[in-house]
């Protein structure tokens, strides 16, 4: 997620989706800080030509260890962890059941991670690190990823339009698939581009897709929120960039659609779900601002709010039964369709607080939909979560998580006013 890394069951996806034929299983190589250096070296006028923007500074290059990725992931999540939100996130998806009461939501993440990354770019030093258990076949290709990276960073500073979105969880999905989806169509321009012109070898590519990490035992194993939100910039944003033709195949890398969204929107998960309401001007749909007011009034001053946010479409998916296909669609292409359904569908905006008294924990959600037949979808979907206590009104729904007793029907209409 944001930024960690490529995972090899995406380019396990586009192996795939290349077509390349099965071959005989063989040992991997890892890569030496020397043939590193080259791979940078050779990569980087690749990745200027089919970017259309040129390095500003040299992007310093580094084998490392699993170790060095643990501390990149923890020093990512401490940069972005702003008063203890992942804890609190944490605590929300335990009471809507989208994790397990004893799932660590940092452990699982790294676990997926440490199986499926195969090198990252850190904005912080602006270096990109190579993991030395990496197969030589992999190398090039995560490499042309990264760099990608390393190279948008220089131009429009990745880290900064991702602090301007701390506040709202769902707009930083949003950004980081215009991030992760440029970088995964540029991968896959240049990795097809080599297996055209023989510079790479499509039968190990099918070995990498079939090996241990190309299957993603841990990767598939995570809860499904999990899976949707790691998976889900690089799957759908390479979609809502490149459009019907996210390979990049036949019109080349998107650089000038790319170029615009970095500098404007998108706004939420609903816009990289469904393009059309991005790109279209007349079906052009931004989400509302969700507040909920007066909740410590009904609660008493012991309460304490712990945290809050915005979960988005992709991340409600997970909680009314939304799909996280794997595979290409019918169309030999990944469909961002598929990863939706029609209770997630129609989302407006959200809005999600935890608190807090003497260890007891409640979280308040209120979601607000496009229309009343969009609020009734939703709510009917929730019949098949005993812990939740929810109330509609119009377009709205409003959803009680944990034991607030008594006062659990005074919340709701307190959150549907």
């Amino acid at each position: 997620m944001r930024g960690f890394g490529c995972p090899v069951i995406v380019v396990s996806l586009l192996v795939g989706l290349a077509g390349a034929a099965a071959s005989a299983d063989e040992t991997p190589i890892a890569v030496s800080q020397q043939e590193a250096q080259r791979l940078i070296d050779e990569l980087v006028p690749q990745v200027e030509k089919l970017r259309g923007l040129p390095f500003k500074r040299p992007v310093p290059v580094e084998v490392v260890d699993g170790a060095a990725m643990r501390d990149y992931v923890l020093a990512r999540v401490r940069l972005f962890d702003h008063e203890g939100h992942l804890d609190a996130v944490q605590r929300a998806y335990r009471l809507l059941g989208l994790i397990p009461e004893d799932a660590g939501l940092l452990e699982l993440l790294m676990d997926a991670m440490e199986e499926q990354a195969g090198g990252f770019y850190d904005p912080s030093k602006g270096a990109y690190y190579l993991l030395n258990d990496v197969p030589q076949t992999a190398a090039p290709i995560f490499t042309a990823h990264e760099l990608t990276h390393a190279l948008e960073d220089q131009h429009f500073d990745l880290d900064r339009r991702l602090r301007d979105t701390l506040e709202d969880d769902d707009r930083m999905l949003a950004i980081s698939a215009v991030h992760e989806g440029s970088a995964t169509i540029l991968m896959s321009v240049y990795m097809m581009g080599a297996v055209r012109r023989g510079e790479m070898d499509a039968d190990a590519l099918q070995t990498l897709a079939e090996s241990e990490a190309g299957r993603a035992a841990k990767l598939r194993a995570l809860p499904e929120v999990l899976l949707r939100q790691m998976l889900g910039p690089y799957v759908l944003g390479a979609l809502f960039l490149g459009g019907d033709d996210s390979r990049g195949v036949a019109g080349g890398y998107p650089g000038d659609t790319v170029n615009r969204v970095m500098s404007a929107g998108p706004s939420s998960s609903e816009q990289i779900l469904h393009p059309e309401k991005f790109w279209d001007s007349e079906q052009r749909d931004e989400p509302r601002e969700v507040r909920l007011a007066g909740m410590q009034r009904v609660l008493g001053k012991r309460w304490t709010r712990e945290g809050h946010g915005v979960l988005g479409e992709l991340t409600l998916g997970a909680l009314v039964g939304a799909a996280t296909p794997l595979e290409p669609g019918a169309s030999g292409i990944p469909d961002a369709a598929a990863w939706t359904n029609q209770a997630a569908s129609g989302w407006g905006g959200d809005r999600w607080e935890l608190w807090e008294q003497d260890g007891e924990s409640i979280l308040l959600l209120r979601v607000d939909w496009d229309s009343p037949t969009d609020a009734a979808e939703f709510a009917a979907a929730l019949q098949d979560h005993d812990g939740l206590r929810w109330e509609t009104s119009d377009d709205r729904v409003a959803i009680v998580a944990g034991h607030a007793g008594k006062k659990t029907g005074r919340l709701l209409t307190r959150m549907l006013r």
